[in-house]
């Protein structure tokens, strides 16, 4: 079951799924750490943000991808050494916080169950070519996601940057300069509460220089688990090397 925030015109959120059911209202006044708490504790996934207008194609299309539903409870950063040699071999991966098994089958196109990430044998069969069907999906993921999730928490905050960039070639998860705020792609693959910390990380340096005493105390005022939630973050540093 997928998640999707919508940003109506009279300024309220709502977290809604797929069918239309309303899970909670979200007045406009919600603070972050409210927002971050229901993500938290949700095993939804993925979160959109969308406008009115681009409602009814926007819900057909983040239908394509779903958390692994024999996950229930919230994500765990706890990878052992098998584990972490498939995701290097790229025989598993991340989405959401969620992992995916990644198997050949016998279709032509890619394709992502509940459970798993099904490619063609073609693309299964090297590693090269499991790597390339993965970022392609990783890519796709985060160039049609993030850059609304980034303008609306950018603008409960008030901080809007000229420009947002989803690329491949930062050597960290998003930087801020010359007010063009840049995220890497894999951030797409970070379970929802670590997206926001990051984000908001990235915004407040808009005013703020980074790691000095304004910085945190400003992004601790909205995300007063943000020190803990950076820490969390070291364990998917591996997904920047795979991808």
């Amino acid at each position: 079951m997928d998640v999707v925030v919508l940003r109506h015109k009279y300024n309220s959120i709502k977290l809604s799924t797929k069918s239309d059911t309303l899970i909670a209202q979200i007045p406009k006044n919600m603070t972050l750490v409210e927002l971050e708490k229901k993500l938290v504790e949700s095993v939804y996934a993925p979160i959109t943000i969308i406008t009115p207008e681009k409602e009814g194609a926007e819900r057909e299309r983040c239908g394509s991808l779903k958390p692994n539903k024999s996950i229930d409870t919230k994500p765990s950063v706890e990878f052992d050494q098998e584990m972490l040699r498939e995701f290097y071999a790229c025989k598993k991966t991340i989405l959401y916080g969620y992992v995916y098994n990644v198997l050949p089958s016998k279709q032509k196109n890619t394709s992502v169950s509940r459970q798993d990430i099904l490619l063609s044998q073609a693309s299964f069969d090297s590693y090269d070519k499991r790597r390339h069907a993965l970022c392609g999906i990783i890519k796709k993921s985060a160039s049609q996601k993030l850059p609304n999730y980034v303008s609306a928490i950018g603008s409960r905050l008030s901080l809007c940057p000229s420009g947002i960039e989803i690329c491949d070639n930062l050597n960290c998860w998003g930087e801020c300069k010359d007010n063009l705020l840049k995220l890497r792609s894999n951030v797409i693959q970070l379970p929802p509460n670590l997206q926001l910390c990051i984000v908001v990380g990235q915004l407040y340096k808009l005013i703020a220089s980074e790691n000095t005493n304004l910085y945190i105390n400003l992004i601790e005022k909205v995300l007063p688990n943000y020190k803990k939630n950076i820490q969390l973050i070291e364990h998917y540093t591996f997904l920047m090397d795979i991808f």
